[in-house]
C-alpha cells in the first residue's frame, strides 16, 4: 500500500510493459495481458516477449498473487522459476536500487518505482547499441 495525503491508502498497480524495436516489417504488434503489455518487435522477438508474459501468468495464477504483491526479490525467484533471466536481472537491480535507497519495497511509492525502473531502463539501453 502507498500513503495517500489524509492517511488514506491505495493499493499499488504494477504492469509489466515488454519493448522490442527491431522489426523491420510494418505490422503494429501488440498484446494485451492481466498484467501487462507487450509492444512492437519482430514477429520472433514478439512471440519470446509473449513466451515469458504468459509463463509469467501462469506462475501468478498458480501463486494466487498479482504482480503487485511481488517484491522484487520475491520477482526474481518467479523469473528463474520461469526462466526469464532478463526478468530476474531487472528484478534483482530494481531490489539493489531499493536497497541503496534504504527503502522496502512495500514502503516505496509507485514514483519512486517508476524512477528506479526508468533508470534501469536507461542503463540496459546503453548497452544496447
Amino acid at each position: 500500500m502507498t500513503n495517500e495525503p489524509q492517511g488514506r491508502t491505495r493499493p499499488i498497480r504494477a504492469a509489466m510493459v515488454g519493448l522490442a524495436t527491431d522489426a523491420i516489417d510494418s505490422v503494429q504488434r501488440v498484446t494485451r495481458l492481466p498484467n501487462g503489455t507487450l509492444l512492437g518487435g519482430s514477429r520472433q522477438s514478439h512471440d519470446q516477449m509473449r513466451e515469458v508474459a504468459l509463463r509469467l501468468e501462469v506462475e501468478l495464477d498458480r501463486l494466487g498473487v498479482g504482480l503487485a504483491q511481488l517484491s522484487p526479490s520475491e520477482l526474481a525467484e518467479v523469473a528463474w522459476r520461469i526462466d526469464s533471466p532478463e526478468m530476474f536481472e531487472f528484478a534483482e537491480r530494481l531490489d539493489d536500487g531499493l536497497r541503496r535507497r534504504d527503502v522496502r519495497f512495500h514502503e516505496s511509492t509507485p514514483e519512486l518505482l517508476m524512477e528506479i525502473s526508468m533508470e534501469l531502463v536507461n542503463e540496459s539501453s546503453m548497452y544496447s547499441n
